[in-house]
């Protein structure tokens, strides 16, 4: 119990670190960069922030550039997607669809390693979809298959990144380096293709770099890592998913946005997602059976 304790803290402390991505990313964009110029700002401050910190001695070299060069660019092709899809479709729709990753990751562990999830975990995560659709502003959905499809696969891309760090041998502050190196890299030709790397030149821009680099990816990535070695993947995506919460914290926080009662409800939803899972035995066993009547009732 210390041990999923210990792990649901991480990956809790992870969403809560990731809640102003937002608001520095489109703070970032909105001075000029494109999403690959941000991507490489982001990842190279995350790298430098964590490079001090690593000892590079009994380490796997055939690990640690497939983590550089694999997971590093799952990682960032599929965050690449999720900022382009918001811009296309809307921030509401593309969150909607990207957090459809809890469901990937149990269906992949279920066909690649035949890891069978217990049933409470089915409802979490209808609880979480659920909770998504209403915290999205559906007055401003834009259906673009284009933009639709980015959004699906940024969250395939993510379902794959944590599988594959699940079961990764490099430890979750060298494996964190290797995932913000492999980012960096990603996004630098990804920005000399389309031809939009600059540098920055405002001191603004450079203090929203910071807070991306620093407080959005290094830290949040290792808390999520280092929540793995304590919980299983599924545990750990419903457990992160509590993002969105904290990101409307910080909306308020930081741009005096407002919560209306359909958002109230999402956060509900999104936090009785993740308590659920923590229900004793008893009680969890009480809810499927309610849930079974409720579905079998005419």
């Amino acid at each position: 119990m210390k041990r999923m304790t210990r792990g649901i803290f991480y990956a809790i402390a992870s969403g809560f670190c990731y809640g102003p991505l937002g608001y520095f990313g489109i703070s970032i964009l909105k001075n000029g960069a494109s999403v690959y110029t941000m991507m490489f700002w982001r990842f190279a401050i995350a790298s430098l922030f964590i490079a001090p910190f690593i000892s590079l001695t009994k380490v796997s070299l055939r690990s640690l550039v497939k983590t550089l060069l694999l997971v590093g660019s799952i990682y960032c092709i599929g965050a690449c997607a999720y900022f382009t899809s918001g811009k296309t479709i809307g921030t509401g729709l593309a969150m909607v669809i990207f957090f459809t990753y809890p469901a990937i990751v149990a269906f992949l562990n279920f066909v690649l390693y035949g890891s069978r999830l217990d049933r409470i975990y089915y409802i979490a995560i209808g609880m979480i979809l659920l909770g998504m659709v209403f915290l999205a502003d559906i007055r401003h959905l834009s259906f673009d298959v284009y933009g639709i499809g980015l959004s699906l696969f940024s969250g395939l891309c993510y379902a794959a990144y944590i599988l594959i760090s699940k079961n990764t041998p490099l430890s979750p502050l060298l494996s964190t380096f290797a995932v913000s190196i492999g980012c960096m890299l990603t996004a630098l030709i990804l920005a000399l293709i389309d031809e939009s790397f600059f540098i920055p030149q405002d001191l603004i821009v450079w203090v929203d770099i910071l807070g991306i680099g620093i407080i959005c990816s290094a830290v949040p990535i290792l808390l999520f890592l280092e929540s793995m070695k304590y919980i299983s993947a599924e545990q750990t995506s419903i457990f992160s998913v509590l993002e969105p919460v904290f990101t409307l914290i910080f909306g308020i926080i930081l741009l005096g946005e407002r919560i209306n009662m359909q958002q109230s409800i999402g956060i509900a939803l999104l936090l009785s997602a993740a308590l659920v899972t923590l229900l004793p035995q008893n009680l969890k066993t009480i809810l499927l059976r309610f849930f079974q009547r409720f579905v079998k009732r005419p």
